[in-house]
């Protein structure tokens, strides 16, 4: 089998949808088959020793406008960069398959990036393609913004994600919750597929540490922003009924969300940035995600790995169990979170037994079976 990624991103990147990619194209390796790569960039990584077995056709410098593109949002919020960030990335994949030759009698076609141009360049070759869908459609972010203004939505995203959808062959999505909001748009159920993420399941974690009863350690990890639900995070946070416990924001700091953290007045917020996360979590005893909108958050799977209880919301498209591993609630409920939050503070010898059944329940999404979940997608497709 010849398989080929066509990714929009840093292959072996850290926290991107690369990693993902990585993880497939060293197991697809292993196994003998071959492996095409067009991507934005390629990081080595020590431990997936295997680019020389690996046809890597990259965007060099080029592939540093994107990124430029995606950081002037911050002074931009206005400036939609994805239509032209899609259009350098499709002619870049045009000139690799014209002038590098790349005619090769390829068996799978799997594409990161909504690119209804790629889609329809394989197809006419005969080609099926299986599209990754690595959060919630555009659509629902709209929606979500009618009710509540969270973030910019631009309605080319909408249309071209769309498109991308109805094209392609086959779609991959992340949770059962991305996989609805698909359905929901009309597009034919038999074709999506639900795979989850993986993690690190490798890793230390001391089990028998103990709980201060008296000084909950909740924790958030991710881009502390609106979408993830921090201003409501805070809201509850500002209850004295907190006043000897701590809340560690790990991530980067949104400029707004700064400013509300001061404006709280409380030296019981910790925002250390960017951390080792496996490390970090250990100093903590519950992990509190209550976001808007995601696919399957990467940084609950870390959590759970990291033996930790989760509070979650339905958005986050996490593989928590509700009652076993955590709790699952609404985005935007702040009793809910209140209360949940309270739970723990109230069961803390709860804690360890939730964060080990966290524990033992990610062992079944290691980074080794969620390749191997793709590639017998790839197996079906091309049968």
């Amino acid at each position: 089998m010849r398989v080929l990624q066509v990714v929009n991103s840093i292959v072996g990147k850290k926290g991107n949808i690369g990693v993902r990619t990585d993880h497939i194209n060293k197991t697809l390796l292993e196994q003998g088959y071959s492996v095409d790569c067009i991507c934005r960039g390629y990081i080595s990584n020590s431990n997936l020793n295997y680019k020389e077995k690996l046809n890597v056709y990259s965007m060099g410098l080029l592939g540093y406008i994107p990124r430029i593109l995606n950081a002037s949002r911050r002074f931009l919020p206005f400036f939609d960069h994805r239509p032209l960030d899609i259009a350098i990335f499709n002619i870049f994949f045009l000139f690799i398959f014209k002038f590098k030759k790349l005619e090769k009698n390829f068996d799978v076609v799997h594409l990161w990036e909504y690119s209804p141009f790629i889609i329809k360049f394989f197809q006419k070759r005969g080609l099926k393609v299986i599209l990754e869908i690595p959060i919630a459609p555009a659509a629902y972010a709209f929606n979500l913004n009618r009710k509540k203004k969270l973030f910019k939505v631009f309605k080319w995203h909408i249309k071209n994600e769309y498109s991308s959808f109805l094209l392609a062959d086959y779609l991959i999505t992340p949770s059962e919750f991305v996989k609805q909001e698909v359905c929901k748009l009309k597009i034919i159920e038999s074709k999506i597929l639900k795979v989850e993420f993986g993690v690190d399941i490798n890793h230390k974690v001391d089990l028998s540490k103990k709980i201060n009863e008296k000084q909950i350690h909740f924790c958030f990890a991710g881009a502390i922003n609106q979408r993830k639900g921090i201003n409501e995070l805070l809201d509850v946070w500002n209850d004295d009924v907190f006043g000897d416990d701590y809340l560690h924001l790990c991530g980067n700091v949104n400029y707004k969300m700064q400013k509300r953290i001061n404006s709280i007045k409380k030296d019981n917020i910790i925002t250390p940035g960017f951390v080792d996360i496996f490390s970090y979590l250990q100093k903590c005893d519950v992990f509190v995600f209550p976001s808007w909108m995601e696919g399957s958050s990467k940084a609950i799977y870390d959590a759970m790995s990291s033996g930790l209880p989760s509070i979650v919301t339905k958005p986050s498209g996490s593989i928590i169990r509700d009652g076993t591993d955590g709790f699952i609630i609404d985005a935007g409920d702040k009793n809910e979170l209140f209360n949940k939050m309270i739970w723990f503070k109230e069961n803390p010898n709860r804690i360890k037994d939730m964060g080990r059944n966290a524990k033992d329940y990610s062992k079944s999404f290691s980074w080794e079976g969620y390749a191997r979940r793709i590639i017998n997608i790839y197996h079906q497709v091309n049968n």
